[in-house]
């Protein structure tokens, strides 16, 4: 398939409307190349081996304004007759620049041009990209090593969903991801001797497929402790020694479990230490918090689509709560989970 490759640029404007001016950026795409492959696999419409490395960003143009100006984009696959298999998803909005823009924010305030803090809007601009041009330039066309195939179990989802809880909002978008009451126990009380500062953990578990629905879904069977850590109150780093001694403590369970990803405690009660109970209670901070710190380790090390993050929201006013985040169209996003409350396992 022939695909024109596009450069990217974003034009700024303040709160009120007045332009700062054009940015060009490089936007990576492989977030929603991942999104895109896991919901067509999702469907059984996409098999891995029936499509290539190659992928094509296809821009959505603006309904009213038309080009350059962007209104979203799909991903699409090549197959090897030369087919494209169109994303699954309904497409990406401009939202997933948000992060180019916050990027291209940072010069506009060394520049002298945006103040610091300050609030701005931005618009998409995509244009065909000259031949021989720019290769720092960002393009519509990528080749990848394709992502390896799911190591799925074939399960009926009504088998995890006997008897399971439901906490947050599960949107229908999202895969089904079932958490054993014993895990978030673990969690918990890991997170009570950490004193202030932030402490965490890796998730494995199994994927699994229910051929009759179609739909791919996780179960979560345990967590790994992240041991030789570098954490302070708000923020917390895996070493190449965390990730040796889990790797081995995964290895000695023999269970066929595979990384789905890692959970960590936000200490709220730290943080707002100097605030009131009543300003705790609304702040942002206490649930759903995903830090610009936990978005780079998650993007960095847990990019599968499959990958989730467990957050445990330490807070003065009540019982520690839970908020668990996901991909969902190339951002991570909080998301609803199942709770397998009925499965706990004796401590020994």
């Amino acid at each position: 398939m022939s695909a024109t490759e596009y450069r990217y640029a974003l034009e700024i404007f303040r709160e009120d409307g007045t332009p700062i001016g054009q940015v060009p950026v490089s936007v990576d795409f492989e977030a929603a190349r991942e999104c895109a492959l896991f919901a067509g696999m999702r469907r059984n419409s996409l098999a891995i081996d029936e499509i290539t490395g190659n992928s094509s960003i296809l821009p959505l143009w603006h309904p009213d304004d038309g080009r350059p100006y962007l209104d979203g984009f799909r991903v699409a696959f090549d197959g090897e007759a030369g087919e494209t298999a169109d994303d699954f998803t309904g497409g990406f909005a401009t939202d997933y620049f948000r992060p180019a823009a916050r990027k291209a924010s940072v010069g506009l305030v060394a520049e002298g041009r945006l103040k610091e803090g300050e609030h701005f809007r931005f618009r998409t601009l995509a244009f065909p990209a000259p031949v021989g041009g720019d290769s720092a330039a960002a393009t519509s066309r990528e080749a990848r090593d394709v992502s390896p195939p799911l190591d799925l179990r074939e399960t009926r989802l009504a088998d995890l969903m006997e008897g399971a809880l439901t906490s947050g909002t599960v949107d229908a978008e999202d895969f089904p991801v079932f958490l054993p009451s014993r895990v978030l126990e673990e969690v918990r009380e890991l997170s009570r001797g950490a004193g202030a500062h932030e402490t965490g953990g890796f998730l494995v578990g199994h994927l699994h497929r229910d051929a009759s629905l179609p739909e791919i879904f996780a179960e979560i069977t345990a967590q790994i402790p992240a041991r030789h850590v570098i954490s302070d109150t708000s923020r917390l780093t895996f070493t190449q020694a965390t990730w040796t001694e889990a790797q081995g403590m995964l290895d000695l369970r023999q269970r066929g479990e595979q990384w789905l990803g890692w959970w960590h405690r936000h200490p709220c009660r730290e943080w707002c230490k100097n605030c009131s109970i009543e300003s705790q209670r609304v702040c942002h901070l206490a649930n759903d918090f995903f830090s610009e710190h936990d978005r780079q380790v998650h993007q960095a090390v847990f990019s599968r689509a499959f990958n989730v993050a467990l957050v445990l929201n330490d807070v003065a006013f009540s019982d520690a709560t839970y908020s668990l985040f996901g991909w969902r169209r190339g951002g991570m996003e909080p998301r609803g989970f199942h709770v397998l409350a009925g499965r706990s396992v004796p401590a020994s």
